[in-house]
């Protein structure tokens, strides 16, 4: 039983697993000033940001409530804010090394996402809710009839009434061949083209390049005003590629980073800390931010914002490893982890190929350098990797076999620091073995490697050369990835799958067995 087939509150009680008395009671009876407590935050960008947490037993029954909101639709990939998976760091790569980014804000996002709304759009299409099951619903996600900022339903219901306007905007940028993106209330579009007057209305100083006015454009505007927002005008901002490029708050000229002021906080805190003494440097941490009151321990804050600069700018980073380092030095309890995990290791070493034939997958492997199929390597042949999509290196074939399908290619000079896969232990004739498939399939600039979990079928020689069949799905585009075992060392070379001309219910899906790596000879046709 879900939301969908509940029709009054007692089956409503049922789907999110509580009782209907206490259902009834925290939604309709309880007086909503006793559940919420109510204070603000400051903003990074300035001004107070009013934040409604409810209280426990109200809290719980939200996210249940949330929990089933999630099942009722799977959002898009221009959606990036409060889906599981998606960060501000997904958010910005869509825009990386474009010649505009276009960034607007909705004004009082939250508080213009009332009650009626809400229960609206629950008993409409697609969802179709049950009148008392939409109502009781909106009921218990609402303060005062307006979606609260601190809710833990807040965040699906935000992205549900925002679905059609992100289908519509989505279309738009498609007809001006641009990117849009979303995260919460903050909207971008970018373009490597002239700027369409449908999505942005502006005049460049013609001497400096520099914006002398920006606002929406007329299809922008139309489209979130029909979908009941408004935009804030004193957040309509747009860059061009001369001057520093921001998406949510990070850099994206050449590649996702932090703003250079993040890492100068983060070096004067852990000065403070070495020079005057944790207490000192903490207490006047605490009267600098008084928002952040003493509830924030000054060591985690630290380590919290260490932690994100890793996550942005990446484990083998110089900046976070020096930073960490001193953090590290400084503290008496648990490290900050230095060394990459396997996993990492896999995404730095698994790359994407381009040439005039296509586009495909190749990893570093050890003592070999990279590797991928020999249907992969065309004239023009560069690799380039997601975490710096506008870097690409040209490489060369050192050798390459069209009957076993490899081929090995060379490691450019800036890219000797990588650290290369290794080859598995483990041998798949006979026994089935837990696999993960990395690769780049319908490869787009900003789109992270693809990682698909599976399980090998049999090992099998077929004209002279050992396959192992597996049961996770190569899709054109993956071809030349890495098949590995659950230690993050490598089977097999994808090789086989679906491609445009596949049934998918006859699909079998094929890596060569990492073996045939050594016994790579050089074609006569290279």
């Amino acid at each position: 039983m879900d939301l969908t087939t509940a029709y009054d509150v007692k089956t409503l009680a049922s789907v999110l697993g509580c009782r209907t008395k206490d259902l009834v009671y925290y939604v309709y009876r309880r007086p909503q000033a006793l559940q919420y407590k109510e204070f603000t935050i400051t903003k990074k960008s300035g001004g107070e940001r009013n934040i409604c947490a409810p209280t426990s037993n109200l809290r719980l029954t939200q996210k249940s409530i949330a929990t089933e909101l999630a099942k009722l639709r799977t959002f898009s990939s221009c959606v990036n804010g409060f889906v599981k998976g998606r960060d501000i760091k997904r958010n910005a790569e869509l825009h990386v090394g474009r010649k505009y980014v276009f960034n607007i804000d909705l004004q009082d996002f939250f508080g213009s996402i009332t009650f009626p709304r809400i229960y609206g759009m629950l008993i409409s299409k697609p969802y179709q809710l049950k009148p008392k099951v939409a109502a009781c619903i909106a009921k218990a996600c609402t303060y005062n009839d307006i979606l609260p900022q601190g809710a833990p339903s807040s965040p699906i219901i935000t992205n549900l009434i925002c679905a059609k306007m992100d289908s519509q905007l989505t279309k738009l940028a498609k007809k001006y061949r641009c990117r849009y993106s979303r995260y919460a209330d903050d909207i971008t579009f970018s373009f490597n083209r002239n700027l369409p007057d449908a999505i942005v209305t502006c005049e460049l100083d013609q001497d400096t390049g520099e914006t002398a006015f920006v606002d929406a454009g007329h299809a922008l505007a139309k489209i979130v005003e029909d979908n009941g927002f408004v935009i804030n005008e004193k957040k309509v901002r747009l860059y061009s590629r001369g001057g520093r490029q921001e998406v949510t708050g990070l850099i994206v000229n050449e590649k996702t980073n932090v703003k250079r002021r993040y890492i100068r906080q983060i070096r004067a805190m852990l000065h403070a800390w070495r020079k005057h003494g944790y207490n000192d440097a903490q207490n006047e941490y605490w009267e600098k931010y008084e928002s952040g009151g003493k509830e924030h321990n000054y060591q985690e804050v630290i380590r919290g914002k260490i932690s994100f600069v890793r996550h942005i700018k990446g484990p083998s980073d110089p900046v976070f490893i020096k930073l960490a380092k001193v953090f590290n030095a400084l503290t008496a309890g648990k490290k900050i982890t230095l060394s990459l995990t396997p996993e990492e290791v896999s995404e730095q070493a698994t790359w994407v190929t381009e040439s005039d034939l296509e586009h495909g997958t190749a990893f570093l492997f050890e003592d070999i350098g990279f590797v991928t199929c020999a249907h992969c390597v065309g004239d023009n042949l560069i690799i380039c990797h997601p975490s710096a999509p506008t870097k690409k290196y040209a490489i060369d074939v050192i050798k390459k076999n069209d009957d076993i399908d490899l081929a090995i290619l060379s490691v450019p000079t800036e890219l000797k620091d990588l650290i290369p896969l290794k080859r598995s232990s483990n041998n798949a004739a006979g026994k089935t073995i837990p696999i993960k498939l990395f690769g780049y399939p319908n490869h787009q600039t900003w789109l992270p490697v693809r990682k698909e979990n599976g399980e090998t079928v049999r090992s099998f020689p077929s004209s002279g050369v050992r396959y192992i069949e597996i049961t996770a799905k190569i899709i054109e585009g993956n071809s030349g990835g890495p098949v590995f075992d659950e230690s993050y060392d490598v089977l097999g070379v994808a090789v086989k799958g679906l491609n445009k001309g596949t049934d998918i219910k006859g699909a079998e899906f094929f890596a060569i067995d990492i073996s045939e790596l050594m016994q790579l000879e050089v074609s006569k046709n290279k």
